[in-house]
């Protein structure tokens, strides 16, 4: 190692990466292994759990619904991306939102006329319990709601394949070169 040609530059102006400033695409990755994370999960349901404290008290937590984690994670990433889509993936994008809009009103419509086909003494019942209908929206606690998130989550996941096809045909993930 006596004939090495290394030399230690100067070190003590050395800043890291998060020092370098603003970068569109760092952002851009932050959002995406975001969805890649929460993408990766079991999507469940979210649920209270009980559980005893030292004193034997009962405390309630909330245990987070992934599937909405999901869908939030890939609106972020859809938000960042906003000036990187090109009129192509935007039409995806778009007839992807669409579905899931056309989704929930068939949804809505559905829970609705199931509502109005309960008998009398069945509707007075479920509305003295806190259990009635909202007409023109989906109440959590029925199969619509559920069959809707679920069908959400596969639709959030092509727009998030629209939007991986993006980053590679701007070039995203190009390698860094060191020198040394």
């Amino acid at each position: 190692m006596e004939d090495s040609n290394i030399e230690i530059g100067d070190v003590e102006n050395y800043s890291s990466n998060k020092d370098a400033g603003f970068s569109h695409q760092v952002l851009v990755m932050k959002a995406m292994t975001k969805v890649i994370d929460n993408g990766s999960k079991e999507m469940k349901a979210g649920w209270f759990s009980t559980k005893l404290d030292r004193n034997g008290n009962q405390v309630r937590t909330y245990e987070e619904d992934t599937r909405l984690v999901f869908i939030s994670c890939v609106e972020t990433c859809l938000m960042v991306m906003e000036c990187d889509l090109d009129i192509e993936h935007r039409k995806e994008i778009d007839s992807l939102i669409s579905k899931k809009d056309n989704l929930k009103e068939t949804l809505i419509k559905q829970e609705d006329n199931e509502w109005k086909n309960l008998m009398p003494v069945i509707k007075q019942k479920l509305i003295s319990n806190g259990k009635g209908n909202v007409n023109g929206f989906l109440d959590k606690d029925k199969r619509f709601y559920q069959i809707y998130l679920e069908e959400c989550v596969t639709i959030y996941r092509d727009i998030f394949k629209v939007l991986t096809r993006q980053t590679k045909e701007l070039d995203y993930y190009k390698s860094e070169g060191w020198e040394a």
